[in-house]
């Protein structure tokens, strides 16, 4: 229970600080911190399927945390 009530008042506290969109950014993380901290700490097994989805769930996170390009505006008078 205890752990439960850390858990979730941390991750209003990230909310506050980092902002929504950050913060659901490291939460998207957390199944890859899971499995391999599972893998180094419990020897779990880290097999093909699991690499494939940790790489997948990376490259995403990645993908959807660059920071955002302005559109290139052009001069009204280029229009023709």
């Amino acid at each position: 229970m205890l752990s439960g009530f850390v858990a979730t008042y941390t991750f209003f506290y990230a909310i506050e600080r980092l902002g929504a969109g950050r913060t659901a950014t490291f939460a998207a993380v957390v199944p890859i911190l899971a499995a391999v901290g599972a893998w180094a700490f419990l020897g779990e097994p880290l097999d093909a399927a699991k690499g494939v989805g940790v790489a997948i769930t990376a490259v995403g996170v990645a993908l959807a945390s660059r920071p955002r390009r302005e559109p290139v505006r052009q001069h009204p008078a280029h229009h023709a």
